[in-house]
């Protein structure tokens, strides 16, 4: 049974809780946190006030075993003081089991668990607060995506094709759609803060391109076993609901795009254009593909670090394009530059999600016009997620 205080425990460890601004405008950062395990990395999702609860051992195992009696808990018939447990204090812990993935298997699945009981708690306490539910149904998505990328990739490294994959990826990227929806027929007037809304819109942008590409990666490295053919009915079975999410960019909220959603929008519409041109008989252009990833690599312009970070991707694109169309020459010669001061204008987020496997993959690009470790690129681009 749960007797804790989970409020004043996680106060207690300088994760605020009472005073917990969920929402914030895009011009207010995050303070990251990094997990490190040998060479893997993993980005925590959330402000954690300067806590430095991730030091401690016995803090780790009390946010695994604390979730796992809570889920425990809401299987069997609960009672009165579980039913009261505080709703954010639970969002918090669902965060901070994600962030412990690294060391601890198993967690997206639990942390994604306790997102669903502090739901359901919130709809049997009445609970009404914007942020706070899209925030949850977030956490929600981010353990069903992950739960569906684990389990394909250890399919492939048994020469399996995961056939429940697409259908997950499809169901959610269509309920994520619909969220959208659901966010934008919101008066303005039931918002607590003006940014409320913009800072759901982003988040939930930001969950839906990034399930986007990392289904269209689990693919790509996935074509020693996955047959032309069947890779062509993924591609055709995917790509509309993945149009369906880009096309939301055009919406009138957008109309002054942050530096970041712009780095996002022109890379997954160049990276969406590579694969139909690559798995299917439609003749994509690659002028049109470059020109998606010269936007969305934005040289020229003044970016701080985490806004180049979002630009990695689009390097990688673009490189990979004029390798494999053999383009030399000064254009070569300017996106290499490039590419190469992307990486070291985030050298102070160098342990932050998939940077170093971007650096490798832009160096292997670089050096010898391909990728290297096609599973390492696709495994690190797709299991890190960044809210914005």
């Amino acid at each position: 049974m749960v007797e804790v205080d989970l409020v004043r425990e996680l106060e207690s460890l300088g994760i605020s809780i009472n005073d917990w601004k969920i929402a914030k405008p895009h011009n207010v950062s995050d303070t990251y946190s990094i997990i490190r395990n040998d060479s893997e990395i993993e980005i925590r999702l959330v402000n954690w006030d300067g806590s430095n609860w991730f030091e401690s051992k016995e803090t780790k195992i009390w946010v695994v075993e604390t979730c796992v009696n809570i889920v425990e808990q809401s299987k069997t018939n609960a009672n009165s003081k579980f039913l009261r447990l505080d709703v954010k204090a639970l969002a918090r812990l669902s965060s901070m089991c994600a962030s412990l993935n690294v060391e601890f298997e198993g967690l997206n699945q639990l942390s994604k668990d306790v997102a669903i009981v502090a739901s359901g708690l919130a709809e049997i306490q009445n609970i009404q607060s914007f942020d706070l539910d899209i925030y949850l149904q977030l956490m929600i998505y981010r353990g069903r995506y992950l739960d569906c990328i684990v389990f394909f990739r250890k399919q492939l490294l048994e020469s399996k094709y995961d056939e429940t994959f697409l259908p997950d990826i499809i169901d959610m990227l269509i309920n994520i759609n619909e969220l959208y929806q659901y966010i934008i027929d919101i008066q303005p007037e039931e918002f607590n803060n003006q940014f409320e809304q913009d800072w759901a819109l982003g988040n939930v942008m930001v969950m839906a391109t990034t399930i986007s590409r990392g289904a269209l990666l689990q693919l790509e490295s996935g074509l020693g076993i996955i047959s032309i053919s069947m890779a062509n009915q993924f591609i055709t079975d995917l790509i509309p609901h993945i149009s369906a999410i880009l096309l939301r960019y055009e919406d009138s909220e957008w109309s002054n795009v942050t530096y970041t959603h712009n780095a996002i929008k022109q890379s997954m519409f160049a990276y969406t254009s590579l694969m139909i041109g690559n798995l299917t008989s439609l003749n994509i252009a690659y002028d049109a593909i470059l020109d998606g990833a010269d936007r969305a690599c934005m040289d020229g312009f003044e970016l701080e670090s985490r806004e180049v970070f979002h630009t990695l991707f689009g390097h990688i694109i673009r490189l990979r394009v004029l390798a494999s169309t053999g383009i030399k020459g000064g254009r070569w010669d300017n996106a290499v530059n490039q590419a190469e001061k992307a990486i070291q204008q985030t050298g102070s987020l160098a342990d932050t999600s998939h940077r170093q496997a971007s650096l490798e993959t832009i160096m292997s690009l670089v050096k010898t016009g391909r990728i290297s470790d096609m599973q390492l690129y696709a495994a690190d681009l797709s299991r890190n997620i960044d809210f914005v």
